[in-house]
């Protein structure tokens, strides 16, 4: 199971916008929240979605034949299906020697503080801005005597898969290296730094569209070079390791001059956030 939740539906407790006591924000989105002993859930009450906190539990999506597949990554994304809306759920987990031990608790600092709530109010903010990342769903922190495990849900990008899946195959047009490059541009003249910049965080879709996931630790910044620098750095390094780990993988030094080119051109949308 992705989680076992430590508190029953019976002991919690729901608050939503009608009632004044949730967190809202200036988008259309209905924001609701549930808060028990131990659990608090965050999401969206658009009837029409028909949320239920058991989506939360992998056991319960697969009983229900919701499960439509996974994704690779440090502890997989399920994807499941609620009549017509498609989501992404993912379990926090910690990665590196400390992982190893504590594998998905987090300390216990105040909700607020918890990586899922940042998130799911970053993607929220970055809704606003009309950037391309996942719209948020639902969120939910689990307290463990003085830790906490964490989930998230997010709405799918139809059609739209990792950019290291697509260069394990073939070549990419110079139009889409450019487009990476104008897309992670956007992201920095909004002051977003994606603390995770690799070639599994970029999605491409139709029409060669460009979208950034996985903005855990993520946040709106003071602007500056270098962590922007940084920021791509780091997604040339993610490329390069991939091109070192399989001779195969279509990415070239040319292939950066062509991104880091539309990264440049791009005109600078000036935004005060």
């Amino acid at each position: 199971m992705i989680c076992n939740a430590s508190t029953s539906l019976g002991e919690l407790k729901r608050h939503n916008d009608d009632g004044g006591e949730s967190r809202g924000t200036s988008t259309a989105m209905k924001v609701a929240e549930i808060h028990g002993r131990k659990g608090h859930i965050l999401y969206d009450a658009d009837p029409q979605a028909n949320f239920d906190p058991r989506w939360f539990d992998q056991q319960h999506l697969q009983q229900a034949n919701m499960l439509t597949g996974t994704a690779p990554g440090r502890g997989s994304a399920l994807f499941f299906q609620n009549n017509n809306h498609a989501y992404v759920l993912r379990h926090y987990l910690r990665g590196g020697l400390i992982g190893k031990a504590i594998h998905d608790r987090y300390l216990w600092t105040g909700l607020s503080r918890t990586r899922p709530w940042q998130e799911w109010h970053l993607l929220m903010r970055l809704q606003q801005l009309g950037l391309p990342a996942p719209k948020p769903f639902a969120a939910r922190a689990i307290q463990h005597h003085g830790s906490y495990t964490a989930d998230l849900m997010t709405h799918t990008l139809p059609d739209s898969h990792p950019l290291a899946d697509f260069l394990n195959q073939a070549p990419l047009p110079h139009d889409i290296w450019r487009n990476i490059g104008t897309v992670i541009r956007q992201f920095h003249d909004h002051n977003v730094c994606h603390a995770d910049l690799n070639a599994r965080n970029i999605l491409l879709g139709p029409a060669h569209t460009v979208f950034l996931i996985d903005f855990d630790k993520s946040s709106i910044r003071t602007p500056h070079a270098r962590w922007k620098a940084n920021n791509l750095n780091r997604l040339q390094r993610s490329l390069e390791k991939f091109k070192t780990h399989s001779p195969d993988f279509h990415f070239t030094t040319a292939n950066w001059s062509i991104l880091n080119h539309g990264y440049q051109q791009s005109t600078p949308e000036c935004k005060h956030d």
